[in-house]
């Protein structure tokens, strides 16, 4: 039997808008970077996430992921359950990659190359600010 009583989880969320996703400039391979945050009850930690609107390998795709910054503070190697989504203009989940348990480097990150189709992300032109949380 598990005693909850050791079970010490916190959980963040990051939501990160970007108005009119569908007009974004960049190409295939080039990404979008969120502003840094910091979370203090993670030892000062420091992350960003990053996105590929055109994707990064496969421009069918856009690719998403979650970064931990070069000049991070706390230790080196951080354990950690993340997931990442999409959320639709009306805020309805369009995508999520489940709760990953990993360690985060100082620099490093992970994400999928494709997480989710440009063409599902553009269903709705007009509602198309695709808008991702973690």
């Amino acid at each position: 039997m598990a005693d909850k009583s050791n079970d010490k989880r916190n959980a963040y969320i990051y939501q990160w808008i970007i108005e009119n996703f569908s007009y974004c400039w960049q190409k295939k391979g080039e990404e979008m970077k969120s502003p840094h945050f910091v979370v203090e009850s993670m030892e000062d930690t420091k992350w960003m996430l990053s996105l590929y609107p055109r994707g990064n390998t496969n421009g069918s795709y856009v690719g998403f992921y979650l970064n931990r910054a070069d000049d991070s503070k706390g230790p080196d190697c951080f354990d950690l359950e993340s997931e990442l989504s999409f959320l639709n203009a009306d805020g309805t989940v369009l995508k999520t990659f489940g709760v990953l348990k990993d360690k985060f480097t100082k620099g490093k990150g992970w994400g999928r190359h494709e997480f989710q189709t440009r063409k599902k992300c553009f269903l709705k032109r007009e509602q198309s600010t695709c808008q991702e949380i973690s």
